[in-house]
């Protein structure tokens, strides 16, 4: 048996200076990589500013500080602290037992290091948490299967949330401030463009893939002048990115920032510690259950609450799919998916939600019989509190996301969708094919992250997951265990199942 070589430092030239990171496995990794400046003090609440250019070698052999956050664990109840253990192993919340600070404009990079015949595709990743929590950081999606597998550089991205993201305080002398966590991934995506041909990337092939409130910072990100013209390809995991919130709104929630804080302007925000501003931020940010719950309009959209991207002339002037795909859309093919049971995630806060509830229960958590008969003859020998959870998934993912979907294939090159029907056998079935549970899938990461468990078929549906991100990243189109997959035509088309029926 031959005893693999040791790994050693690699040397990355950018623009701001060089980098130090691992090359081992087959794979070069920098981490904690700096694209922009430190966001406290006077730049918060700023666009974000240039890093400044070092001297010499800088390490980048660890993660970078996570965004300032609010630890979910705090603010969760039924059996969602369990389930966070299972997503999050290392610490329970996504910043993954690791640091948190204003300093947090990094991203992490994962590229091959062999020379390819030609520049590899870049994947950017948007991570998750409804635009207040998340990071570039954790585990489920570390970067280095799914590149070494795929052929790909994957790139993920760490970057202001929350009040600190996205406080709208345009009337109060911060006038960019609305949309500054989608400014810093404007950043991120021109920071990788410059450098990425370093470590053998393709500037000219990056594709953005993001999931849950990642899906709609790509989404927005797809629609902003300063970014659409960096981004070839679009991904769309896990939530109906039609709307972002308007400027009247959004407006009124800032000025609710303020008086929260008890300042009366910009400069008193940015002379409080952070703490201060969480503190504000989860007094006022509407809960989930009130932003799933809100009314939909008539052709099924759902309004949008809370700190996140709003309306804005210059930096953000399109809703992503609303009244129809965002201009930006018009040169791009675009992938648009969910799972089957996505809101077993969020029914998991709820103590009524359990593995043997009573039809008479299902029907009172629905509010609606007719809803219970329905997923009840389409899906007659699936547990009782699944078929709850695929109810309201239908209701507030399958939905409105096949309304984006049919906008997007009027909209864009080509568009293609998916059902991602695996389910985790963990805490008795519970959270079925659930919201996040695809992430450990698509990375490759299903024997790392518990939420997955000893799920039949996992390698095979992980490795079908992966094929789709890295064909589709390579050529527009995905080829999927030897399916090369049709886009949705004209208001027609069909979901392609990412489940136990893809086997190698």
């Amino acid at each position: 048996m031959t005893a693999s070589a040791p790994a050693r430092h690699t040397i990355w030239w950018t623009g701001d200076g060089r980098l130090r990171g691992i090359d081992g496995g087959g794979l070069r990794t920098f981490l904690g990589v700096p694209y922009g400046a430190s966001t406290a003090g006077a730049n918060r609440f700023r666009p974000p500013q240039p890093v400044e250019p070092w001297e010499g070698e800088r390490d980048a052999f660890s993660f970078g500080d996570s965004a300032p956050q609010v630890d979910t664990r705090l603010v969760s109840g039924g059996s969602m602290l369990e389930v966070l253990g299972l997503l999050y192993p290392r610490g329970g919340w996504p910043v993954e037992a690791g640091g948190m600070s204003e300093d947090c404009l990094r991203l992490n990079v994962w590229a091959p290091s062999a020379p390819g015949d030609s520049p590899r595709p870049v994947i950017l990743w948007l991570h998750g948490g409804g635009f207040v929590h998340g990071s570039g950081n954790e585990q489920v999606f570390n970067g280095d299967i799914l590149s070494r597998d795929q052929d790909v550089v994957v790139v993920t991205v760490t970057h202001r949330l929350g009040a600190l993201g996205f406080a709208d305080l345009r009337a109060h002398g911060a006038p960019r401030s609305a949309n500054a966590g989608m400014l810093d991934i404007v950043q991120a995506l021109q920071w990788v463009h410059r450098n990425i041909a370093g470590v053998g990337g393709d500037p000219e092939n990056i594709t953005v893939v993001g999931q849950s409130g990642g899906c709609a910072k790509a989404a927005v990100l797809a629609a902003m002048p300063a970014a659409r013209d960096l981004i070839r390809r679009v991904v769309l995991m896990s939530f109906p990115a039609t709307r972002i919130a308007d400027a009247e709104v959004s407006a009124e929630l800032g000025t609710r920032l303020l008086a929260e804080l008890g300042v009366v302007d910009v400069e008193g925000a940015r002379d409080l510690p952070v703490e201060a501003i969480l503190d504000a931020q989860s007094r006022l940010r509407p809960e989930l259950d009130e932003f799933f719950g809100a009314p939909h309009t008539e052709i099924g959209e759902i309004p949008f609450a809370g700190f996140g991207p709003s309306l804005d002339d210059v930096d953000v002037p399109e809703h992503p799919f609303s009244p129809t795909a965002a201009s930006g859309y018009a040169d791009k093919e675009v992938v648009i998916g969910f799972t089957s049971h996505e809101f077993a995630l969020m029914l998991a806060e709820e103590d009524g939600y359990r593995v043997g509830m009573s039809d008479d229960e299902a029907i009172a958590r629905l509010q609606s019989e007719a809803e219970w008969e329905a997923v009840t003859a389409d899906h007659p020998d699936e547990p009782v509190h699944l078929r709850v959870a695929r109810a309201l998934s239908d209701r507030y993912f399958r939905h409105p996301t096949r309304l984006m979907i049919e906008r997007s294939s009027a909209g864009s090159r080509a568009t293609y969708a998916y059902e991602f029907t695996q389910t985790s056998p963990v805490l008795e079935g519970l959270l079925g094919a659930s919201h996040s549970l695809d992430l450990a899938y698509f990375f490759g990461t299903v024997d790392r992250i518990p939420i997955v468990g000893d799920a039949r078929d996992r390698h095979a549906v992980s490795a079908a997951c992966r094929q789709l991100l890295g064909s589709f990243a390579r050529d527009g189109v995905p080829v999927v265990a030897g399916e090369r997959w049709e886009p949705w035509r004209d208001g027609e088309g069909n979901f392609h199942v990412l489940g136990p029926a893809n086997r190698d």
